[in-house]
């Protein structure tokens, strides 16, 4: 039987990061996805919010918790909030090459519920650029990678893990890991609805007795381009794309939900790209993916857009240090 002291489950950012920490600090560290490495899914689309422009992270705190209707847990904002900087910083030193502003400071742009401009990304190879820096990160600090790798069982002993079963789907077998700890970091179910690969590490939790929460909360985006499977990032309002009706009237709201429901309301909405001047050059690869998918270019034409969901907020209750919690904030399914 295989033995780490640390098991991650997921392949995208939130994973990845967690793994490479892990095993800098001198744990053993296996990281497994069900699907295949390399594809770990779209969470740094929008990029990254974080208050660099700023004296401090007050701002950052209030609209997120405004944005969440006040549903959020506001001593895990602000602990979130604080180390927005910091995993921004990390980014850049491991490689991201970000949009820069005329002092050559990451630029920032007011990104939609934010009062302040405070998100920055690397326009449309924010995706593809997080993931290859923090796959380089796992690599330096000596993570071992697995994918077609199926979790099936959580084995615990009076909610301590003892280690997890999983199927090799390359092999067709079935193989038992001992561990210290598991990080579930495979995202949520929103494939039910987008088609796309599902997180299996709420089912584990489940079958291992961890009550799931929070379940009927279910983000989703006004940016997907209308009868495909693709989806736009947000950002690229920032950059001088314009959203609007068939008639050219802006379309604007407080914050995503809202926007989402004036998407709703409105026939056919549409984003208008042709007047984002030098900026283009940060989306073409968006540009060349939308016309290879719908024959329209945006560099000419608007593109209909759609609500979608793009990802589910529910699943297993943490404290603000990822700990799974049992019925109380001091008793932890460790």
């Amino acid at each position: 039987m295989e033995a780490w002291d640390i098991l991650v489950i997921g392949d995208g950012p939130a994973a990845l990061r967690s793994a490479a920490v892990s095993a800098k600090n001198g744990a053993k560290t296996l990281l497994i996805s069900p699907a295949a490495l390399g594809s770990g899914g779209s969470t740094a689309l929008d990029g990254l919010a974080t208050p660099i422009q700023e004296m401090n992270n007050r701002g950052h705190r209030e609209d997120t918790i405004k944005s969440g209707y006040f549903l959020c847990d506001q001593d895990i904002v602000t602990f979130k909030t604080n180390m927005a900087i910091d995993e921004m910083n990390h980014l850049e030193k491991a490689g991201v090459v970000f949009s820069r502003d005329a002092k050559g400071l990451p630029l920032t742009k007011k990104g939609i519920g934010h009062s302040s401009p405070r998100v920055v990304d690397a326009g449309d190879a924010s995706v593809r650029d997080v993931q290859q820096v923090l796959e380089e990160q796992c690599m330096k600090h000596g993570v071992v990678r697995r994918g077609d790798q199926l979790p099936v069982l959580l084995a615990s002993t009076k909610q301590k893990v003892d280690g997890v079963i999983t199927l090799d789907m390359v092999n067709g077998r079935f193989i038992a890991i001992q561990t210290k700890a598991i990080i579930i970091a495979d995202g949520g179910f929103e494939g039910i609805f987008n088609g796309n690969s599902i997180g299996f590490g709420m089912d584990l939790a489940m079958q291992a007795g961890l009550p799931l929460r929070n379940m009927e909360f279910i983000g989703r985006t006004p940016f997907g381009v209308a009868d495909t499977k693709l989806t736009l990032s947000s950002n690229m309002l920032g950059y001088g794309a314009d959203l609007c009706d068939e008639a050219g009237n802006e379309l604007v709201a407080d914050n995503l939900v809202e926007l989402c429901q004036v998407i709703s309301d409105t026939s056919g909405a549409v984003v208008d790209c042709r007047d984002m001047g030098d900026d283009k050059v940060w989306w073409q690869s968006a540009f060349r993916t939308v016309k290879s998918s719908t024959g329209v270019d945006m560099n000419r034409y608007t593109i209909g857009l759609e609500n979608r969901v793009n990802q589910t907020l529910g699943g297993i209750a943490t404290d603000e240090f990822g700990r799974a919690v049992i019925g109380s904030w001091s008793r932890w399914f460790t």
